[in-house]
């Protein structure tokens, strides 16, 4: 028996949000929004002073200005170009007479509640009201830079530099906007920049703000120590990773008219290749037990023919690892390496169930945060089922760790695309939680890697004839077996749906917990009738 994982509720910054919701109040007349265009729907400018204003250059119209800036709940006002700061940052200045936002006197920690404000979608042009978007702040990071592309290729952000990442919406409209805390204090700018692996909003600190205007900065927050069994694992690939489409050479407004809806299409195939698309970037593990050298991880994580690699632990301590067994149904890789003095992993005795509050956390120790919205989901006809979580998750999260309101690590993030495309983009991702990897942990440790599951279903094989779905084998000790169905048998139907073909017997079953009869109608020559037949699971 391993160890029990200590409890995770000191890392867990900011979890308790998730109880309710705030209400938020900000002067609405320290946010200007720029005038837009067709295609773009213009972007947000903060009074932060007597006579100043900020944004990020990236939200700035064509030109050198002067604009006309419209203030929400009405009217417009002038806005000068002071100077394009040469981080990305530009200043403007204003009536002196307009309220200034006041500046938070510490920064937000990692997991605290945030909100972005501004003019989304060009919000200010429909009802005059600013568009807000709760979440929390879910990673600190720095971006490399360039060029991030947006509808038709069009740039829309080169922000180079420190960065918050936050789960809170961001779109068009926003960049130069406010995020702000609980109180309303301006704690940092919205930008389109975003790291492609992670694929979450990013925000620019307002300290970088601050030292461009010459001002002090907040008070920095504390930083938020990994978990002892949280490791990052930057595996060797002999293999590049799948690689996306290319870029299409020219923007959609660069083409003749003519060709605009073709380029739009090459643009819109290009970017989904991007999201669904492998990186190569470091992974995070669950430490299974320090003394024996066991990391636990996604098997989506070993594309690029990847079977080793190097693990830097919690310490900073580097040590290398090789992959000892996979599960390819769970989705999950054992990683072996040397011992160290470490914590040990057992997995939260009972599982969450729906609704339960739960945190992702990732590499660069990043987190979000978000429910259990759905249990027992099946991927295939199998008796294994994975939990569903609301909490936002991309590639840097596969193999990421899920915790409870307690801390306590709860289950491991899997079947992140390609394979499963959809879960990029839906805002939901499954998990195995802590009692199925329990169950599969010692067949890991044995070394015996599986690549697909027992059957869950009625134990038949079947084969579609022009006279319907007919049954070829039963396989003995199976509840077809049982319940004496016979080849030549014709299936009509399963538990009271039409069996038109296996692929439906098969939509007909996912949802039947194992042990449990449900009724199935034979024709066998001029005879109809019913039986009940109990789903267990079988070998193949």
């Amino acid at each position: 028996m391993l160890d029990p994982v200590p409890p995770l509720s000191a890392f867990l910054i900011g979890l308790s949000a998730l109880t309710g919701l705030m209400a938020l109040e900000i002067p609405e007349a320290t946010l200007l929004a720029f005038p837009g265009d067709e295609s773009v729907p213009g972007g947000t400018a903060v009074v932060v002073g007597p006579g100043l204003a900020v944004t990020l250059t990236e939200a700035l119209p064509t030109g050198e200005g002067p604009w006309r800036l419209q203030r929400f709940r009405g009217g417009t006002v002038e806005g000068r170009l002071v100077r394009r700061g040469a981080s990305g940052i530009a200043v403007l200045e204003v009536p002196a007479d307009l309220p200034a936002l006041a500046m938070a006197p510490r920064e937000p920690a990692l997991g605290a509640t945030v909100w972005t404000v501004g003019n989304a979608a060009g919000a200010i042009a429909l009802d005059g009201r600013p568009a807000r978007s709760r979440g929390v702040v879910s990673g600190a990071y720095i971006l490399p830079g360039g060029p991030v592309r947006g509808r038709g290729g069009q740039v829309i952000s080169t922000w180079q530099g420190p960065v918050w990442e936050v789960d809170a919406a961001i779109n068009d409209g926003l960049q130069g906007g406010a995020v702000v805390d609980d109180t309303g204090h301006l704690v940092a700018l919205v930008t389109l920049a975003v790291a492609r692996e992670r694929r979450l909003g990013c925000v620019v600190p307002w300290r970088v703000v601050a030292a461009e205007l010459g001002r002090p900065g907040p008070t920095p927050a504390t930083p938020t120590d990994q978990p002892p069994w949280l490791a990052t694992v930057a595996f060797q690939r002999p293999q590049a990773p799948p690689a996306n489409l290319p870029r299409p050479e020219r923007t959609v407004d660069q083409g003749p008219p003519y060709e605009r809806d073709r380029l739009q299409q090459q643009w819109d195939l290009y970017w989904h290749s991007q999201q669904v698309g492998r990186t190569d970037q470091p992974v995070p593990a669950l430490v299974l037990n320090a003394k024996s050298g066991l990391l636990l991880t996604a098997a989506g994580n070993l594309h690029g023919g990847a079977v080793g690699g190097i693990v830097t632990r919690a310490d900073g301590q580097q040590m290398p690892v090789t992959v000892r067994a996979v599960d390819l149904p769970l989705d999950l890789a054992l990683l072996q390496g040397p011992g160290w003095e470490g914590p040990a992993f057992t997995g939260r005795a009972a599982p969450l169930t729906l609704g339960d509050p739960v945190a992702v956390l990732g590499t660069a120790g990043t987190r979000t945060v978000g429910v259990v919205s759905a249990v027992d989901r099946r991927l295939a006809q199998s008796d294994v089922g994975f939990l569903q979580v609301d909490a936002r998750a991309n590639f840097g999260s596969l193999g990421g760790v899920v915790t409870d309101r307690d801390g306590s690590v709860a289950g491991l993030i899997v079947h992140l695309g390609p394979e499963q495309p959809w879960l990029i983009n839906s805002g939901v991702t499954l998990a195995v939680d802590g009692p199925t990897i329990a169950a599969a942990l010692p067949a890991l440790v044995a070394g015996k890697s599986r690549d697909r599951l027992p059957v869950l279903g009625l134990g038949v094989q079947l084969q579609e004839e022009a006279d319907g779905l007919n049954i070829v084998a039963v396989v003995p000790g199976t509840g077809a077996a049982d319940a004496g169905l016979l080849p030549g048998d014709v299936l009509a139907q399963v538990a009271g749906r039409p069996a038109t073909s296996r692929a439906a017997v098969a939509r007909a079953l996912v949802k039947v917990t194992p042990g449990t009869a449900v009724p199935v109608v034979i024709q066998r020559g001029r005879s109809t009738f019913t039986v009940a037949v109990v789903v267990r699971s079988f070998a193949r």
